[in-house]
């Protein structure tokens, strides 16, 4: 017993006399010099300790230290003369633990600390503490063994508190031109344990540029294993404002339980809630950076219901106003998605916008290659509702369209260039549509695209009582257009009623429509120019509204009596049986020469060209009233599209009855009085002569 007392005492003054002496004889200029010098030879860096440095040994290891400076790699040329300064450091440790290799920090307070990370012309970083002609030379064993005493390390640690103020972090790339910077980073932690849980609070500011930045405050329970295999951040939480030139300041918040499993390389975040703004999200995310060239993420999100009028406000895009106010009132989403760095893929996905849900899957499945596919299904969508109320200042969308097709513009519409080098294929089938007064239902489309090239085929959708079916190919590239198809038993009243903006000219029966048409260019007017092809149609059993063929024949007979008026009535109405024709487009201009009307009261024959560019009609006519010895009638059809004119031809009337006159004379008592004097050999030339004349 009287041993170990005297052990004790022994050791005890060879304490005291060592911190005495330590204390006494050992200045702090002394161990700044050599704490300098050691580590600058240890990381080939400079190391200047400009301030006071201070430490005492007992009851527990204290050191203070000032004005610390870490200089930037030899020979390396940076915007600043040093890569680290620290203004100041204070250090507390329980020596007894160290003993026992356990390392038990009482505090550990970081104030004033700058880092500059910096990339210059030549490519070169400051962070790299390696010199450039160093090699690897750590074997199998050696690694093992500090990843050994790393995992033991970690589970001795123990720091009681861990304070950071005032920290500025600022980023710059020469070559890349860009430069971020993190300011004001506070951090304050205690209780720092593997295995136990322990509170972690940070906020700072990210500035991008001047006008640029994020301000953030986060906080979470931390707990890590004492392997260092796992960490989790239990009831995490973080709160950003953000400030972008292009937005109106906007709020950004998250919360979730994260899990990362070091070992394995793999994350999760589930109980994710996020908000930006009015758009709230949640949902679980999972991923994996087993291979750090191709990381993956995958998880499934639901956006709640949200106003995308509100969105288009923050990020201060025109908010569109609709002659319908429950057009873009209310917009949702929920999918799962897979994400790599060569794939976007959403699937089981359901988008709303106002009444209208899409389901199905969509994404880039080679991005490299710019490779697409998708598979959507659309219940209805009204579009009617999303009429602009800028579209018609009358509030009238057919006076609007009507005016828009007398200027047609050449203006050139811009091919976005991705659309030239996509390739891909997906399908589309939607339920409803309503455009205008035209119900379209059953519309599918499967679309298949290489390198800008675009194909849909079929296209198929049920129309105006009746069906089509074609196929359409669009080469981005050029820009050309082919369409080719046919409209079966569609219900003529109900196309024709989709022309109203462009003419009057209305007609109800059945109709079957083939087309094949193509044309090219990059702006409106161009592609009428250059539109070509032919179009063949058959309309049966209906009424031609807008014009009453009968009426025009009794005005033509009145003209021909010189009356200028008839007692016909005008029921601007033409009843039909058959009506059908073809027109050869060329340039734009199409050509008819085949157009057949018959009803029930006349028959009607011509031709004529439709001037599509320029939107005007010039129709020739040749009306016979059934059961009429009366020689056809003819009637001129012309005037631009929005206003066409029917009218007698009474310059062909006049011709013909001035030939009649004629006729009648030379086969009376002109042609007796000829043929008496000349001939009938030469009687005849000049009949034949002068009856040329009026043809």
């Amino acid at each position: 017993m009287k041993l170990i007392l005297k052990i004790a005492v022994v050791m005890l003054v060879l304490f005291l006399g060592s911190y005495i002496f330590l204390n006494k004889f050992i200045s702090p200029e002394f161990i700044k010099e050599k704490v300098s010098k050691t580590v600058s030879q240890k990381i080939h860096r400079d190391v200047v300790i400009g301030g006071n440095l201070s430490w005492s040994l007992f009851p527990r290891i204290k050191i203070s230290i000032h004005d610390v400076k870490l200089g930037n790699p030899a020979n390396f040329q940076g915007s600043h003369p040093f890569f680290l300064e620290v203004s100041k450091l204070d250090l507390g440790l329980d020596p007894f633990k160290l003993i026992r290799k356990k390392i038990e920090v009482n505090y550990l307070a970081v104030d004033g600390l700058s880092v500059f990370l910096f990339v210059n012309n030549k490519g070169q970083n400051s962070w790299n503490l390696s010199m450039s002609n160093e090699k690897p030379s750590l074997n199998k064993n050696r690694e093992q063994e500090i990843s050994s005493d790393s995992k033991e390390a970690l589970l001795n640690l123990n720091i009681g508190s861990f304070v950071l103020n005032n920290v500025n972090v600022s980023y710059e790339d020469k070559i890349k031109n860009k430069k971020i910077d993190l300011k004001k980073l506070h951090v304050n932690t205690s209780g720092v344990k593997a295995n136990i849980p322990f509170k972690f609070i940070s906020s700072g500011v990210v500035e991008l540029d001047k006008d640029k930045n994020v301000q953030f405050d986060l906080s979470s329970n931390v707990l890590f294993a004492s392997d260092g295999s796992k960490i989790q951040l239990d009831h995490f939480s973080s709160k950003s404002k953000i400030q972008m030139p292009g937005m109106l300041p906007a709020v950004l918040s998250e919360q979730g339980e994260i899990i990362v499993d070091i070992e394995k390389k793999y994350f999760w975040i589930q109980d994710l809630q996020g908000q930006f703004d009015a758009a709230m999200v949640k949902g679980f995310l999972e991923g994996s950076f087993q291979d750090i060239n191709s990381p993956s993420i995958s998880g499934s999100l639901i956006l709640l219901p949200v106003d995308p009028k509100r969105l288009l406000q923050v990020f201060k895009q025109t908010v569109p106003v609709f002659q319908n106010s429950n057009a873009l009132n209310r917009f949702s989403a929920e999918f799962q998605f897979h994400v790599t760095p060569n794939v976007l893929m959403m699937n089981d996905m359901k988008v709303k916008l106002d009444d209208s849900t899409v389901l199905g899957s969509v994404g880039i499945t080679d991005l490299k290659n710019k490779t697409f596919q998708f598979d959507l299904n659309l219940d209805q969508v009204d579009m009617n509702r999303y009429v602009l109320k800028s579209a018609a200042a009358t509030g009238n969308v057919s006076q609007a369209a009507t005016s828009s097709n007398k200027n047609l513009s050449d203006n050139e519409i811009k091919i976005p260039t991705i659309l030239q080098q996509l390739s891909g294929f997906g399908s589309l089938n939607v339920d409803a549509i309503q455009i205008q007064k035209m119900p379209i239902n059953g519309l599918s489309i499967n679309l298949s695209a290489r390198q800008g090239i675009y194909m849909i085929n079929p296209l198929k959708m049920k129309f105006a009582q009746g069906n089509y079916i074609g196929r359409l190919q669009f080469n981005s590239l050029t820009p050309t257009f082919n369409l080719k198809g046919t409209f079966l038993g569609i219900d003529a009243q109900t196309l024709m009623a989709s022309l109203k903006p462009v003419t009057r000219v209305q007609i109800s029966g059945k109709a079957d429509v083939t087309e094949n048409l193509t044309t090219q260019g990059k702006s409106k007017l161009a592609l009428l120019k250059n539109l070509n092809g032919n179009v063949l149609f058959v309309f049966q059993k209906g009424v031609l509204q807008g014009i009453d063929l009968p009426y025009y024949v009794a005005l033509g007979k009145s003209l021909i009596l010189n009356q200028t008026t008839t007692s016909e009535l005008n029921t601007h109405q033409t009843e039909f049986g058959t009506f059908s024709g073809s027109f050869e487009l060329s340039q734009g201009i199409a050509n008819n020469q085949d157009f057949l009307l018959q009803g029930p009261h006349l028959q009607g024959k011509g031709g004529g060209t439709v001037d599509l560019v320029n939107q005007k009609i010039d129709f020739q006519l040749s009306v016979t009233l059934n059961g009429s010895s009366a020689r056809p009638l003819p009637l001129i059809i012309s005037g631009p599209f929005d206003s066409v004119l029917i009218y007698p031809d009474i310059k062909k009337i006049a011709v013909t009855q001035i030939n009649e006159q004629v006729q009648k004379q030379l086969n009376g008592r002109v042609g007796q009085v000829l043929e008496k004097n000349l001939g009938k050999e030469s009687s005849d030339v000049i009949k034949d002569a002068l009856g040329n004349l009026f043809h």
